[in-house]
């Protein structure tokens, strides 16, 4: 009898290799996303410093950010213009867009918005959120383009499509903005009422802030102080801190509509002590 012999096939040990390969890079820019939440840079650094050596674009694009942000590492704009550039001969989406801010603000290149537009769109077409975005805002702006409402509410839109949700708070924010100021459409302020919920419900603290307004002024909402009043907290808690300084007298007020009952007795207690302070005064004098 002839024994069985199991052949293995080379192109699925080499498939095998690949997938734990693409697992382990995968997990490895888990943590380093986790680390930068947590502001752990050494370690943030450490993995996408892995990632790099094992030829992986999202580690140079990484270290692209760090680098310029100057997070656990000393800034320098050359450093993440050479990553970046890596990272783009790589074909990563993210850098494509990092390059053309780069470019757009003259950050370390000369300033070059045909190059910048050209890379934000090189990004949209991979489907990069954060490429809709930089477009919206420059034909938004007109920044280094035309201003063109159109073009900026065509990428808006495609930015909220995304699944990437601090960008798609963002588009929805700014889409607002363009129905209550009537920014190339028809002023809309149940849309802008829409769109800014939205992005607050997502944790923009900007269109909490502008969701307040409209409460606050009746614009495509009921007129409600109480909600207006949640909102600017919101917003305030957030980090915006214009609806802090805002509303201080709201505040105020809120403190002695919640507090009243401590007030009155305190008031009481002070006018008795005054009391009991100017009789011993003048018992004082008298004699």
């Amino acid at each position: 009898m002839h024994s069985k012999i199991k052949l293995i096939d080379p192109l699925a040990s080499i498939d095998s290799t690949e997938t734990t390969a693409k697992k382990e890079a995968d997990q490895d820019y888990s943590k380093a996303k986790e680390a930068d939440k947590d502001k752990d840079y050494k370690k943030e650094f450490e993995y996408f410093k892995k990632l790099a050596d094992m030829g992986d674009a999202r580690g140079y694009n990484g270290l692209g950010v760090m680098y310029s942000d100057g997070d656990g590492v000393g800034k320098d704009r050359q450093m993440a213009f050479q990553y970046y550039q890596k990272a783009m001969e790589m074909g990563n989406a993210k850098a494509y867009v990092n390059l053309g801010n780069m470019y757009e603000n003259g950050d370390y290149v000369r300033q070059n918005y045909s190059k910048a537009l050209e890379y934000y769109h090189k990004a949209a077409d991979m489907g990069e959120a954060l490429g809709y975005l930089s477009l919206a805002l420059m034909y938004d702006s007109g920044h280094g383009v035309p201003k063109n409402y159109q073009k900026a509410l065509e990428y808006y839109q495609k930015a909220t499509d995304t699944k990437d949700d601090s960008i798609r708070s963002l588009a929805y924010n700014n889409l607002g903005v363009m129905y209550e100021y009537e920014k190339g459409v028809t002023k809309d302020y149940s849309q802008a009422f829409q769109y800014y919920k939205k992005a607050t419900e997502m944790g923009n603290a900007t269109a909490s802030n502008n969701l307040a307004d409209l409460y606050k002024y009746g614009k495509g909402t009921v007129k409600d102080e109480k909600m207006a009043q949640k909102y600017y907290e919101k917003a305030c808690d957030m980090g915006y801190k214009k609806a802090c300084s805002l509303n201080w007298w709201q505040q105020l007020g809120k403190w002695f509509a919640e507090n009243w009952k401590i007030l009155i007795f305190s008031v009481i207690l002070i006018g008795y002590f005054a009391g009991w302070l100017f009789e011993k005064l003048d018992t004082a004098i008298k004699k």
